[in-house]
């Protein structure tokens, strides 16, 4: 763990927001960024800890409380065979 006051949000472009404002830092893709840090409206920071764009894992988790059907099977087996494919 990083710190113990970690804020998370689903939507990058809402992360981006805020670190915008000035609340606070975030790991965000390059590609998203670049043009902030040439800009100077971003500094890019330098952390001990490992940095990279590059998929390291997915967490696939479902409920077994019931059964999932056609398409949450198909999803499920998708998400599976992603880091397969690389």
């Amino acid at each position: 763990m990083k710190s113990s006051t970690i804020w998370n949000a689903e939507n990058p472009d809402l992360i981006l927001a805020l670190v915008l404002r000035g609340l606070g830092w975030a790991e965000l893709p390059m590609l998203s960024i670049h043009h902030h840090i040439a800009d100077g409206t971003l500094l890019r920071l330098a952390c001990s800890f490992q940095q990279s764009d590059e998929l390291e894992g997915i967490d696939v988790v479902w409920t077994e409380q019931r059964a999932l059907g056609r398409e949450g099977q198909w999803r499920r087996d998708q998400l599976l065979n992603v880091s397969q494919d690389g």
